[in-house]
């Protein structure tokens, strides 16, 4: 039976999968962990393409198991732009007020 694991948080994931539903990485690419070739799950049907790692000698379908799906991790946002954000919204705030105190 084949097996995935989430490279991002290493749980098991089933082969079908888009994005872990542990921590919500993106799979890209499968990984092998002999050489480091990167391609997609179809190339890895009889072992590795580059190294041959879990090729089909014994005739079985198992090819994949213990490969690691390589994920896109999510990248923190900047932390300047929550003080872009805040000040936008002061300025906002004030320019508003003394919008509204000129017209009352």
């Amino acid at each position: 039976m084949k097996r995935f694991f989430c490279e991002n948080c290493s749980n098991e994931v089933e082969e079908k999968n888009d994005v872990c539903p542990h921590c919500g990485a993106f799979f890209t690419a499968v990984k092998c962990p002999e050489c480091g070739y990167r391609g997609k799950l179809h190339e890895f049907r009889n072992g590795c393409p580059k190294c041959g790692y879990l090729s089909d000698a014994n005739g079985e379908d198992d090819t994949t198991a213990g490969l690691k799906i390589e994920t896109r991790s999510k990248k923190p946002l900047p932390s300047w732009l929550f003080w872009f954000i805040l000040l936008f919204l002061v300025l906002s705030f004030i320019v508003l007020s003394r919008i509204y105190v000129r017209v009352t």
